[in-house]
C-alpha cells in the first residue's frame, strides 16, 4: 500500500527519536531541514503507536525544561513513573476483560486482527503477585506453534512471559 511506505519498516520509530533530538538541541535553526524530513518520514511511517508516545514524549520534555527544582523533577519523575506501571496493567486488564474490544470499536480502530491474537492468551493473564510468567519468549513460541504471526503487543508479551510482580519490577526501574 503506498499511503503507508514505511508502515512495517521498524525506522519509523528512528525518526521519532530524530524529531525529538532535533526539536530539543540548541541549534535547532541549522537542523530545520533535517527536522523536516524526520517529521516526513516519521508521518510516512504511520504506526499510531509511535505518534502517541511522540507526542507523550514531546509535553513530557517541555514540562520537565520548565521544572527547575530537584525535589519537584524527582517528584514528577516518580509521578511519570506510576502512571507508566498502571497504564500498561490497566491495558492488560482491558485486554483480558475484552474491554479493548469495546473501546477500538468506539472509535474505529482498525486491529487487523490483533485483538484475536491477544485473545488467545486471556486464560493465562493472572494479576496474582505470585506467578512469575511463562517465560521470556512463551508468546512467541505459542504463535509459532499455531502458524500465526508476532503478537503485536509488547506490553502483553513481556506481562505473560515475567508475570505480574515483575512486569512492575521492569516498569518501575525503566523510569
Amino acid at each position: 500500500n503506498s499511503e503507508r511506505l514505511l508502515e512495517v519498516h521498524e525506522l519509523t520509530y528512528v525518526f521519532g527519536l530524530f524529531i525529538l533530538y532535533f526539536i530539543f538541541s540548541k541549534n535547532v535553526h541549522r537542523r530545520k531541514l533535517k527536522l523536516f524530513f524526520s517529521i516526513l518520514y516519521f508521518f510516512m511511517g504511520f504506526k499510531r503507536i509511535a505518534i502517541a508516545a511522540l507526542l507523550v514524549s514531546i509535553a513530557l520534555l517541555l514540562i520537565l525544561k520548565r521544572v527547575r527544582k530537584n525535589s519537584t523533577y524527582k517528584s514528577l519523575i516518580l509521578v511519570c513513573s506510576c502512571l507508566c506501571v498502571l497504564c500498561s496493567l490497566v491495558f492488560v486488564y482491558l485486554i483480558k476483560t475484552d474491554g479493548i474490544i469495546s473501546i477500538f470499536n468506539h472509535f474505529n480502530i482498525e486491529t487487523n486482527g490483533r485483538i484475536f491474537l491477544w485473545s488467545i492468551f486471556n486464560d493465562k493473564i493472572s494479576f496474582f503477585p505470585l506467578p512469575f510468567g511463562y517465560g521470556i519468549g512463551y508468546t512467541d513460541r505459542k504463535l509459532e506453534v499455531l502458524h500465526y504471526p508476532q503478537l503485536h503487543n509488547d506490553i502483553l508479551r513481556l506481562f505473560l512471559g515475567v508475570g505480574l510482580l515483575s512486569f512492575i519490577i521492569f516498569f518501575w526501574k525503566l523510569f
